[in-house]
């Protein structure tokens, strides 16, 4: 049986929490005055039995980890807080102590709130610079051009068969089509012919009306094949007449032999009774369906329109002059010739070459002799009838500029 003593703890806690509260306050160790090297004992090590000192100093070995952790997380926490947050700005310190704040410490604080005012005004800027930037960038991006249209920018697509810009500088380069229809025109003589280039665009200037010059294909075209059984179609040209023979000189045609099959003509003016015009036919005939007096010595946009569904015989064939539609056909010279019959449809010769500025065949005795005098910008065929909008479309573009 335990002794009496051995079982009440008091003396025993007493001491112990004597020795944790040294422990604590003078950071776990307590150094006496008998010898520096000498440690103090806890009481748990130097009183009861064994077991009994066993569990306390357990005990005692818990709080005194318990506290050397609290110590030193408030150390590291201090550590963590750095020098700024560990020294307070000097203005804040002296309200709190409620002492006289230091000469110069408000000074110093405005200028640093100005430094920061400066600062945020300086990213201000960036910011505003960089969107500046940013929407200059985006007004380059909408403000450029489109890298270019192939079938020339702001001209009409819809039912293009061949357009020809006529750009190329040498007169022995054939003249390349874009379109449906790959037909080049290659040269047929250029004795009298030169590249022009205006500030409406390069051309080719015709110098004697009447003479072999001109382009055309080599053989029979594909065109006149693909506006063969439609009931529409469409010539239009940039050009500048300055004379023609009374054998009405070609602008643009689709012929054979001496027949015309889809052909824009001039009509020359050395017999008095003729003023100037511009005639149309088709069909493998060799008369004019269709006439227009226009002004020489101008540059004109001419589109020439078939339809032949239209119920009214003169508006069957339209001649649109700078995209404006006139609707004179036939009557400033009194005849309407051979008109385009109602609901007909085209029937070119399919042996019919293209040419600009002259007429084709494949007889020498019936080739050339058909050249106008003038200057010519661009052509191209459609198998449609432009509409009025489409015809004054066009006329805006190539009157501005006849090039790709």
């Amino acid at each position: 049986m335990l002794a009496s003593d051995d079982r009440s703890p008091g003396p025993r806690w007493i001491a112990l929490k004597d020795d944790f509260t040294r422990l604590v306050y003078a950071g776990g160790v307590e150094r006496s005055a008998r010898t520096a090297s000498q440690r103090v004992r806890p009481s748990c090590v130097r009183e009861g039995t064994r077991t009994t000192r066993l569990w306390t100093c357990l005990v005692w070995a818990a709080f005194v980890l318990a506290g050397c952790g609290y110590v030193s997380l408030d150390t590291t926490d201090a550590a963590d807080l750095g020098p700024a947050d560990a020294d307070p700005d000097p203005v804040d310190r002296s309200v709190a102590e409620g002492a006289p704040i230091e000469d110069g410490a408000m000074d110093a604080r405005d200028e640093d709130a100005a430094d920061l005012s400066d600062a945020d005004a300086a990213d201000a800027a960036d910011a505003s610079d960089v969107a500046d930037t940013m929407d200059a960038a985006d007004a380059v991006d909408m403000a450029e051009p489109d890298m270019g249209d192939p079938l020339g920018a702001g001209l009409v697509h819809r039912g293009l068969l061949a357009r020809y810009f006529l750009e190329e500088t040498g007169l022995s380069e054939p003249r390349i089509p874009v379109g449906t229809l790959d037909m080049p025109l290659f040269p047929l003589d250029t004795a009298n012919v030169s590249v022009v280039d205006l500030p409406t665009g390069r051309g080719l200037a015709f110098g004697v009306a009447g003479a072999d010059d001109g382009f055309c294909t080599t053989d029979a075209s594909p065109l006149p094949g693909a506006l063969n059984g439609g009931f529409t179609g469409t010539i239009e040209v940039v050009v500048r007449v300055d004379d023609a023979t009374e054998n009405q000189s070609r602008l643009l045609g689709t012929d054979y032999r001496m027949n015309w099959n889809f052909s824009l003509a001039v009509r020359g003016v050395s017999d008095p009774a003729n003023t100037p015009a511009v005639r149309f036919s088709m069909n493998d005939v060799n008369y004019a369906m269709g006439t227009w007096e226009v002004p020489y010595g101008e540059r004109h946009v001419f589109t020439l329109t078939v339809d032949s569904q239209v119920p009214e015989v003169r508006r069957r064939t339209t001649l649109f002059v700078d995209g404006v539609r006139r609707t004179d056909n036939g009557a400033a010279f009194g005849e309407v010739g051979e008109t385009v019959p109602l609901g007909s449809t085209i029937n070119n010769n399919p042996n019919s070459g293209t040419c600009i500025g002259n007429r084709y065949s494949d007889r020498a005795s019936d080739r050339g002799d058909r050249a106008f005098q003038g200057t010519i910008g661009y052509a191209a065929y459609y198998d449609i009838a432009l509409t009025d909008a489409e015809a004054a479309q066009n006329a805006a573009r190539l009157l501005a500029n006849d090039d790709r």
